[in-house]
């Protein structure tokens, strides 16, 4: 993991930007919603996203969930 994070453990990449909030989105489900299927999420980074730090899309007709965070927010 060296290189990985800076200092102070914060993610300096996108993958790690997104490994990060993977792993926070898998234990806040193992703990508050056990039967959420967090292993099937989409995810990506987008550097358009202006008025937001992310977005969910939900589509009901095939259950799919995509996750969107914006990398300017979290910088």
């Amino acid at each position: 993991m060296r290189g990985w994070f800076d200092r102070d453990n914060t993610p300096t990449t996108e993958r790690n930007l997104l490994d990060r909030a993977q792993e926070h989105a898998a234990d806040v489900a193992a703990e508050h919603f056990p039967d959420l299927p967090v292993e099937a999420i989409a995810w990506e980074v987008s550097h358009r996203r202006q008025r937001s730090a992310g977005a969910t899309k939900y589509d009901p007709a095939t259950g799919e969930i995509a996750i969107s965070l914006a990398w300017d927010a979290f910088e």
